[in-house]
């Protein structure tokens, strides 16, 4: 245990953030739904009780987005095990996550918009049980899919979750898909967001790649100006 604690940071602004969100998000809705099913003061507020319930399915879905915003710069930010560093992680991870999509979708169609977002609170009730898959295997599908997708998120090397693609040596330079600072005319930069770039040793297409600090660039020259952070991995146009 003392050395699993050794690996999370308790006092950091993102983990605490995470853990807020995921500690909020369904304490939020079930209180909500329980009001309106004892109330029905938002069904009377929007004139319908579907209205109502779209109007809450809004704020789930934002605030389901702020929480795995919350959730992916958590991972960013904390230590990470030396073991989770390998292939096989990230194939778990990758599996996982295809898991967890089927199970939340799979969920979500067969219950319907108004069925997944607490509809039957509102009165909005299924003619008959659903019992289709994955309900036929699983009593909460999506909230073990949901679960699933968060354990295989957090398994996968942080580099994943930058979107980072790295063509194999002698095919051109990598290319980073979600910096600001990718987008450069004067050269193309891959951020790392981890000390010791250990993902480097098997993230597929990345070994050919340049080792060097970036600092201030040149007057003219169109690079970013970083002059502090974590390292950075330039691909040099050859």
């Amino acid at each position: 245990m003392t050395r699993l604690l050794g690996y999370v940071d308790p006092l950091d602004p993102s983990f605490v953030a995470a853990v807020i969100t995921i500690t909020f998000n369904p304490l939020y809705w079930n209180v909500v739904a329980r009001w309106e099913h004892k109330t029905r003061k938002l069904s009377r507020a929007f004139g319908s009780p579907y209205l109502a319930c779209y109007s809450l399915s809004v704020t789930i879905l934002l605030l389901n987005f702020l929480r795995s915003h919350c959730f992916t710069q958590a991972m960013l930010s904390q230590p990470r095990m030396e073991s989770l560093d390998t292939p096989a992680a990230y194939s778990l991870g990758v599996a996982l996550l295809g898991l967890g999509v089927v199970l939340v979708l799979s969920s979500f169609f067969a219950l319907g918009f108004t069925g997944t977002f607490l509809g039957d609170y509102f009165g909005i009730l299924k003619e008959a049980r659903v019992t289709v898959f994955p309900f036929n295997i699983l009593d909460n599908p999506m909230y073990w899919g949901s679960t699933a997708n968060y354990l295989g998120w957090a398994i996968m090397p942080p580099t994943a979750h930058l979107s980072l693609t790295c063509q194999g040596p002698g095919d051109g330079p990598s290319r980073c898909l979600s910096s600001p600072a990718c987008r450069t005319p004067a050269d193309r930069v891959a951020v790392s967001p981890m000390p010791g770039d250990r993902w480097q040793r098997w993230w597929p297409g990345c070994e050919g790649q340049a080792r060097q600090p970036h600092g201030p660039a040149p007057d003219g020259a169109g690079g970013p100006h970083l002059h502090s952070g974590p390292p950075i991995r330039r691909a040099l146009h050859r």
